[in-house]
């Protein structure tokens, strides 16, 4: 638990958690060298705009799902079932 003291004043950040999962398996790769890749990423994430950079660069088609966070769609069923984390984007590969 982190925290912070003040001039007569505490500020807590409560407790944090996470899971650490295992990359990416790219033996679907070899065994179909066309796989279906999904992105679900928000337009304004420098780490969506990096992986779709990356997928460009190696020639992999893919498909953009925009996931909104202002609207909270990244708390949604679909998201959640990818990434219990609820963080975007998401690379989801179908192989």
């Amino acid at each position: 638990m982190g925290f912070c003291h003040g001039n007569g004043y505490t500020i807590g950040f409560g407790d944090c958690r996470g899971k650490v999962l295992p990359a990416v398996d790219d033996s679907c790769f070899s065994t179909n060298p066309n796989p279906k890749i999904a992105l679900h990423g928000y337009w304004r994430s420098g780490s969506s705009w990096r992986l779709r950079i990356v997928l460009n660069l190696k020639g992999l088609d893919f498909e953009y799902k925009a996931v909104n966070l202002l609207k909270g769609e990244q708390k949604g069923e679909e998201i959640t079932a990818m990434n219990p984390m609820q963080q975007v984007p998401v690379l989801d590969i179908d192989g």
